[in-house]
């Protein structure tokens, strides 16, 4: 007993020093690392004209209509796409200048489209983000971006605009008579996984989560996913795990149900394969258990980016997939595990081989396990997706003093 008392007083005294530091510290977005996005411009189209016939561009990706592809228009897009340019021949002017003397200040702002966002210009009804404008005052180099809502893979459109008025430099209206340049310095975005967020660890493709329906509950996300049920943070070539959690009573009859990875597709990952490894429902291997040919889906897009869906029942969705029979009955947990090759990149596998509580994966659980808890608690350390799961000792899908503390009963034979 005396042991007992003194484990949970060492682990009890560092979840205080942990939460002490939470307090100090606030948690927050760590600075975020751009990354470039491959400019091969200017081509003979880039430099042009706007709708107005009056005001210059400079086309990066644009197939609507002056044909220009100088971006490397897939990829991961997130929160924001910054173009750096430099502007040559204005001279000391800054705005347009009326017959009457009315001046316009200078500006530039990107416009496009991007995934599901777009942006056309202050004064458009369609837009869904909010883009500033730079101000242009004179020669210099300026950078302008394109907020993003929502992470991106494509890029539909994208155009440097500005409000200068090329009559003001050439009769012609022509920009190449106007003598203004405009270079491209760079083309970035922010870096994959750059944002810190303590359930997704860096690097993570996409979070694979089971949705669909089972019994009176539906979930459509990992974010949604119900209590003690289990996620996969997909970042590389690995086995993977994904579980449900029945919380309702479950059913005895089942009419769709799949495993969606987003930010995983073939549209970014040329050689990407799936492949299931196990079905098991209650805790039971399904036998047999065979993949059909559609049941597959690398590249599923519905409304959003290219994604991963794996069918194991589509009585909904027009596929014809029944991997699972629909009268399979689901009272506990539903469990797939899968494969994912082809990323090019070497990926942390979730599926546990060890016992619960077991976080130094030495074979035994004891003191030095909850040792482990402890320090991850207080941010020492950093625990694996391996880690995380043996040492979820309650199934909350967090790691914290109650897990340590169930260790630590464990230790006492409790």
């Amino acid at each position: 007993m005396k042991n007992f008392k003194r484990i949970i007083a060492a682990v009890s005294a560092a979840a205080l020093a942990a939460t002490a530091m939470f307090s100090a510290v606030s948690v927050s977005a760590v600075d975020m690392v751009e990354k470039e996005i491959e400019y091969t411009g200017p081509s003979e189209n880039a430099f042009n004209l706007e709708n107005d016939g009056v005001s210059l561009r400079m086309n990066l990706y644009n197939t609507w209509g002056q044909e220009t592809t100088d971006l490397a228009n897939t990829g991961a897009f997130q929160e924001k796409i910054s173009v750096t340019f430099t502007v040559d021949g204005l001279g000391d002017n800054s705005a347009n200048i009326a017959e009457d003397g009315t001046e316009t200040p200078y500006e530039a702002f990107l416009s496009g489209s991007i995934g599901t966002d777009s942006y056309w210009g202050p004064t458009a009804d369609d837009n869904t983000v909010e883009n500033k404008s730079v101000a242009i005052e004179g020669d210099g180099t300026y950078t302008a971006e394109f907020l993003l809502n929502d992470p991106a893979d494509t890029i539909l459109c994208l155009i440097l605009s500005t409000n200068i008025n090329v009559y003001q430099y050439t009769e012609t209206g022509k920009p190449a008579d106007s003598g203004i340049t405009f270079s491209i310095d760079s083309v970035t975005t922010m870096a994959e996984g750059s944002i810190t967020d303590p359930d997704v660890p860096e690097g993570t493709i996409g979070t694979a989560a089971i949705i669909g329906s089972i019994g009176a509950t539906s979930v459509w996300g990992a974010d949604e996913v119900t209590e003690g049920s289990k996620v996969a943070n997909v970042n590389g070539d690995a086995q993977y795990e994904v579980e449900w959690k029945v919380t309702d009573g479950g059913t005895e009859k089942i009419e769709f149900l799949a495993v969606q990875i987003p930010g995983l597709s073939s549209d970014k990952y040329a050689d990407l394969a799936v492949k299931v490894d196990g079905v098991y429902v209650d805790g039971k291997e399904v036998e047999g258990y065979t993949t059909s040919a559609e049941a597959i889906n690398l590249a599923y897009t519905e409304g959003g980016a290219a994604c991963t869906r794996i069918y194991l029942i589509d009585g909904w969705a027009g596929t014809g997939v029944a991997d699972l029979a629909a009268d399979t009955a689901i009272t506990e947990s539903l469990k797939v595990v899968f494969t994912v090759s082809g990323t090019g990149a070497e990926g942390t596998s979730n599926v546990s081989n060890y016992d619960k509580g077991d976080v130094t994966r030495d074979g035994v659980v004891n003191l030095y396990d909850a040792i482990e808890i402890a320090k991850y608690m207080m941010k020492m350390i950093t625990l694996d997706e391996e880690q995380l799961t043996v040492g979820d000792m309650n199934g909350d899908s967090v790691v914290n003093l109650y897990d340590a503390i169930a260790v630590c009963n464990i230790i006492m034979g409790k």
